[in-house]
């Protein structure tokens, strides 16, 4: 498992970026991170070992998220469609739903920034 926590300027909000790994391995990280437990079954939920391409999770209590990809090798869509989770948490949780202009600069900075990950 290979990961990289990003902060993301428009905002100072902390996105964890992971490639690789187990559940028992992201779980272990989401903890270490203090996730809730609310958080944390969201993780259980998505049941990333049993061939989910990619997930994404935010964790209210901590203004933070997660996005977990099985490998490196992520094609255009699954890494735009997990930013896009990533994104919408992100501006529910500080309540920006209607700020276009700067969803599509977040969604821009997490693209360039994953790209650079992989």
């Amino acid at each position: 498992m290979k990961y990289k926590t990003l902060t993301i300027p428009l905002w100072d909000r902390y996105v964890t970026v992971i490639f690789g790994g187990t559940e028992k391995e992201v779980l272990q990280l989401a903890r270490r991170y203090k996730f809730s437990e609310k958080a944390i079954e969201e993780i259980k939920r998505d049941n990333i070992d049993a061939g989910t391409r990619g997930a994404a999770w935010w964790c209210n209590k901590l203004g933070e998220g997660m996005m977990w990809f099985r490998s490196n090798r992520i094609s255009n869509g699954l890494l735009n469609h997990e930013i896009t989770h990533i994104v919408d948490y992100l501006l529910m949780y500080i309540g920006a739903e209607t700020e276009m202009e700067a969803r599509a600069h977040t969604v821009e900075w997490l693209t360039n920034a994953i790209e650079k990950l992989k």
